[in-house]
């Protein structure tokens, strides 16, 4: 008897009658694409941009200042968490934002911590 799949490929999870072939979050997809080492990579790449906003967010900033690092952390944060539970990344125009963002970011976090380090 032939059910319907979404695909033909033996090598796709067949689980009770459903064929999974995609994770729908980007971090398992990214898992089970690149495995542990890369999922590993990954985390440690993002702790060590998190670990920095957070020193510079622990220095003494004017009111503006914070401001810009708030909302350019939360640009970068929000498709994150969009992550868990779609395919952001997948989308050029999104990922392309997001890169330039995490730019933005970043240049905003190296120029307060130069400001700051007298």
């Amino acid at each position: 008897e032939r059910r319907f799949t979404l695909s033909d490929d033996p090598r796709l999870l067949d689980l009770a009658g459903w064929t999974l072939d995609f994770a729908h979050s980007d971090y398992l997809q990214f898992l089970a694409e690149a495995g542990i080492a890369g999922a590993v990579i990954l985390f440690a790449a993002g702790l060590v941009i998190l670990l920095s906003c957070y020193r510079v967010w622990k220095m003494p900033l004017l009111g503006a200042e914070r401001v810009q690092l708030t909302g350019a952390l939360l640009v970068v944060l929000l498709p994150l968490l969009h992550a868990f539970v779609d395919f952001p990344f997948h989308i050029p125009a999104l990922a392309f934002c997001f890169a330039a963002s995490l730019a933005v970011l970043l240049r905003i976090v190296r120029m307060l911590r130069e400001k700051n380090d007298f």
